[in-house]
Formats: structure tokens, sequence, C-alpha cells
């Protein structure tokens, strides 16, 4: 076999792992930016994007929460214990203080939505310090309900 075969194989195989290896970074970078799936736009509760639940992590999902709040707001997964997530929030000023009302909404109201998407996860519990437009606790789907002026727009799934 000529060299120059060889090296055009060799070629081809680096090109073909470095193709494979672009295409998995992109899909993983699909998954983490499927967050937030949720929305709320101080009117109505709508979700973005239908997911598959098996293929969701609460690490993917935290880390996409926090890539759209560029580090603003930083939360952070403490355990899963039965049917909720624990999580904290240790600096939360930006929240409680400089969002203002719908902002807080938003942020918890998807985060909440986000996370509930994980299989058997049906509360988030979120420990920080209260401010004037947010406050800690453990929060579902169903906390935000009352909140919601078009209820034909929320996506129960």
């Amino acid at each position: 076999m000529k060299i120059s075969n060889v090296l055009l194989i060799l070629v081809f195989m680096i090109l073909m792992t470095a193709c494979n290896n672009r295409d998995k970074s992109k899909k993983d970078k699909e998954i983490v930016g499927q967050t937030p799936m949720w929305d709320y736009d101080c009117d109505s509760i709508s979700k973005l994007k239908n997911v598959n639940a098996d293929t969701l992590t609460y690490a993917q999902l935290i880390k996409g929460i926090n890539d759209k709040y560029l580090d603003q707001v930083f939360l952070e997964f403490v355990k899963v214990s039965h049917d909720t997530i624990f999580v904290a929030i240790k600096n939360s000023t930006y929240l409680t203080q400089q969002m203002g009302t719908c902002g807080a909404n938003q942020y918890m109201i998807s985060t909440t939505f986000a996370l509930t998407e994980l299989n058997d996860i049906k509360n988030v519990a979120f420990d920080f310090v209260a401010g004037d437009h947010a406050w800690p606790g453990i929060n579902n789907r169903e906390s935000y309900w009352y909140m919601v002026k078009h209820k034909d727009r929320l996506n129960h799934e």
C-alpha cells in the first residue's frame, strides 16, 4: 500500500473522529440548553420545549438555569429526598431585591417547572434569604396556578 493511501486513510479517520466528537458536544449542549423549558411572562405559564424526562438530570437542568441567569442568581443542588429536590441560592439579593416581582416570579416559576420535569420529582425546596420579591420554601406546579390569568395557555404536561 502506498504511503499516500495510508496517509489519506489516516486523515479520513481523524476527520471522522473529530466530527463524532463535535456531534456529541452539540448534543450535550442541546440537552443543557433545554432549560428553562418553561416560562412565566407575568401573565401566563407556557411550556417552551418538550423533552424526554428520561434524558434529564438535575445537573443539566441546574446548569441550564444558571446559564440563563449568568451567575446573577446561582442555583446549587443540595439533595433529593423522595419526590423533592432541595436547592439553595447562597446570594439571593439579585433574585429577592433587584429583579422585581415579575422577574422573581419568572425565575421561581420557570425553575420549579423545569426541575419538576425530572422523573419522580414533584416539589422543589428552595433555601435562600427571603427578600421583598421572593422567599424560600417548598414549591410545586400547583403553587403557582393562582397567578395564571390565562389558564388556557397553561400546559399541564
